[in-house]
């Protein structure tokens, strides 16, 4: 989660507890009154706009935390709004752009650096050393998100992360005497094996669309070796290693995948 400064200055940690759990170290405004109750910085009161930037499939489960928040804390009144993931950035740029950014809200690791860059969140690196979070926090997401957002600031609360994952059918393995595809030889070997194209049956699928980019650079890096993304001030996904990876992963389109695929 990220807080936005600006004319509406609301506070808000994050905390991990359980599934989740939401603490806040301080709310209010500058003074205008903007934030709503009238508060200021740390004075506990006021009004905490939340942007879900999952809205939909997270919104049972914020608007529980919501609840225990705002008993815990009954001069704080927090307004939530779910906003659908798709649509979640150019939200984000139309608020930059127009001033009506939220307090706080949910901000994926993909579009933090542009909007950080924007000077639209503040960092939370004090804000945590003097919070309940301190020392609480998993060390490599907290690099992470650091990482990704540039200027070595802490510009979110890492909440969850990803990890990539290949599912294989150990049936059809079995069937064909082949072993778990525990390298990435024995996986190119066995997309081809196991690709029936009469009987429409296919070694491999590739994820398309716009969720595709992710799993392209797993598949690149994994392969390459390579262990990080940035050399000095360039990234290495132009590495010839990357380059001959992607080439030899996205020619398994149409071969051992379905022509859907690209969809």
């Amino acid at each position: 989660m990220t807080i936005f400064p600006g004319r509406r200055r609301a506070a808000l940690a994050l905390a991990v507890s359980g599934v989740l759990a939401l603490t806040a170290t301080a709310c209010g405004d500058d003074g205008s009154g903007a934030a709503g109750g009238g508060g200021t910085e740390g004075s506990g009161k006021g009004k905490i706009t939340f942007w879900d930037n999952n809205g939909g499939v997270r919104t049972d489960v914020w608007k529980e935390i919501i609840a225990d928040f705002e008993k815990a804390n009954p001069d704080i009144d927090v307004e939530y709004v779910g906003v659908a993931s798709k649509e979640v950035q150019s939200k984000y740029d139309t608020a930059i752009q127009g001033g009506a950014l939220p307090d706080v809200g949910g901000v994926g690791a993909a579009m933090l650096a542009g909007i950080a860059a924007q000077g639209a969140l503040e960092p939370l690196d004090a804000r945590i050393e003097k919070s309940s979070l301190f020392g609480k926090l998993n060390p490599g997401m907290v690099e992470s998100v650091k990482a990704a957002g540039g200027q070595d600031k802490l510009f979110t609360v890492p909440t969850s992360a990803s990890n990539g994952v290949l599912y294989y059918r150990t049936d059809l393995f079995k069937a064909a005497g082949l072993q778990e595809p525990s390298t990435w030889s024995a996986f190119y070997e066995a997309a081809e094996k196991l690709t029936a194209k009469d009987k429409n049956q296919f070694g491999y699928t590739i994820r398309g669309g716009a969720g595709s980019i992710a799993q392209a650079l797993d598949a690149m890096y994994g392969q390459s070796g390579i262990q990080s993304f940035w050399e000095d001030d360039k990234t290495t996904v132009n590495d010839p290693k990357n380059v001959a990876a992607l080439e030899k992963y996205a020619a398994l389109f149409k071969r051992t995948t379905p022509a859907a695929d690209v969809n």
